[in-house]
C-alpha cells in the first residue's frame, strides 16, 4: 500500500489564461489534506533551463501541449506527481487520488471516450478529434516506473503529439484507470454520470471567458476566484471591515470614491456580505472581466520591456509585437 504525506502537482500554464491557473492552484491547496507542492509549467522557464526546445507548433492549442510530458524528468524520475491542465477546479481532496495505487502502472488517467460537439475551443482554435482525447489533460505519473524513463528530455522535444498524448511509450496494461470524477468534462460527463465531481475540467470554455459564463459549476469557479482576491487583499479587507460599520455613506457612494478597480471590487464583495439585494453573480462576472483587463495591461508592460531588450540585441520582435496587439484587442473588446 502506498502512503503519501506530500504530492507534487504540475499545472499547465498559458499566459492567456493566468487567472485559470491561479484558481486551479487555489482550489488544490484549499481542499488538500496533505502537503502539496504546486509547480507551473511555464514555457519560458523550461526553455531557460534547457528542458524545452521544440519549434512552435501551429496545431498546439496551449503553451503546455508538450511540456506536460516532462514531468517525470522534472521529478528526476522519482516518486509520484500529478499533471493537470490549467482549466480545472478541484472540488475534493486531491489526497484521495493516492489511495489504492498500483506501482506496476506507469500512469493513471481517466479513460474518456470523448467526442466534442463544438467545432472550436474556448479561445477560437479549431477543435481536433483523435484517439484517447482528454486522457492526457489529467495524468498521475509514477515517475519511478522504468517505462517513464523513456520520456527523456530529448524524446519529449522531438516526438509527435500523437505519440505523446496517446501514451504510445506504454503498453495498455501499464495505464491505470482513474474514477471519471477526477476529470469531469463540463458539458459532457453530466450527460451520463449523476455523481458529484472531484475535479471539473472546463474543456469547452470556462467562466474566465465572457462567452462562457453559463457553464456547469461556474458558481464554484467564481467563488474560488473571489477568494483568491480576498487572500491577496487581506489588509484592505480587514481595514474596511472596521471602517464600514462607522460610515453613513451608501454602498454606491462608497464604491465610487475609490479610483482603483481592484479596491472597488473588494468593497463590493464586502457589501455583498451585508446586503443580499446585490446581484452577486453579476458582480462576480464584472470582477472577472476587470481582472482579465488588469492582467492584459500587466502582460503588455512585460512584453514591451522584453521587446526593448530584444531590439537592443538585434533580435526579431515580430512574435512579441503580435502578442501585444492581441492583448490590446482583448482590452478593447
Amino acid at each position: 500500500m502506498i502512503v503519501m504525506k506530500d504530492l507534487s502537482c504540475f499545472v499547465g500554464y498559458d499566459s492567456k489564461e493566468d487567472i485559470a491557473y491561479r484558481v486551479c492552484k487555489h482550489s488544490l491547496l484549499k481542499r488538500s489534506s496533505i502537503d502539496i507542492k504546486i509547480f507551473s509549467l511555464k514555457l519560458d522557464e523550461l526553455v531557460a533551463k534547457k528542458f524545452y526546445n521544440r519549434d512552435i507548433d501551429p496545431l498546439a492549442s496551449t503553451q503546455f501541449t508538450y511540456s506536460r510530458f516532462l514531468v517525470p524528468a522534472l521529478m528526476n524520475y522519482k516518486g509520484w506527481a500529478i499533471f493537470c491542465d490549467c482549466d480545472f477546479i478541484f472540488l475534493d481532496d486531491i489526497a484521495k487520488i493516492t489511495e489504492n495505487l498500483d506501482e506496476t502502472k506507469a500512469v493513471y488517467c481517466v479513460k474518456h471516450d470523448y467526442t466534442p460537439k463544438e467545432k472550436h475551443k474556448m479561445d477560437g482554435q479549431k477543435q481536433t478529434i483523435y484517439p484517447r482525447k482528454n486522457w492526457s489533460s489529467f495524468i498521475l505519473f509514477n515517475c519511478s516506473h522504468p517505462k517513464n524513463k523513456t520520456l527523456s528530455i530529448d524524446l519529449v522535444n522531438r516526438e509527435t503529439g500523437a505519440f505523446l498524448h496517446q501514451f504510445k511509450w506504454l503498453e495498455d496494461d501499464e495505464i491505470g484507470s482513474l474514477d471519471e470524477r477526477w476529470n469531469w468534462l463540463e458539458g459532457w460527463t453530466s450527460g451520463h454520470n449523476n455523481q458529484s465531481p472531484y475535479a471539473v475540467h472546463y474543456t469547452r470554455g470556462g467562466p474566465w471567458f465572457d462567452e462562457w459564463q453559463d457553464v456547469e459549476f461556474a458558481k464554484e469557479w467564481i467563488n474560488d476566484n473571489l477568494e483568491i482576491d480576498k487572500i491577496r487583499n487581506k489588509i484592505l479587507k480587514n481595514l474596511l471591515s472596521i471602517l464600514l460599520p462607522k460610515m453613513n455613506a451608501s454602498s454606491s457612494d462608497l464604491v465610487s470614491i475609490l479610483e482603483n478597480e481592484k479596491d472597488r471590487k473588494i468593497i463590493t464583495e464586502i457589501m455583498v456580505e451585508e446586503d443580499s439585494s446585490i446581484d452577486f453573480m453579476q458582480m462576480a462576472v464584472d470582477c472577472i472581466s476587470t481582472l482579465k483587463k488588469d492582467f492584459a495591461n500587466e502582460e503588455i508592460q512585460r512584453y514591451r520591456s522584453k521587446i526593448r531588450e530584444m531590439e537592443a540585441s538585434g533580435k526579431d520582435t515580430t512574435e512579441l509585437m503580435n502578442e501585444v496587439l492581441q492583448l490590446q484587442k482583448d482590452i478593447n473588446a
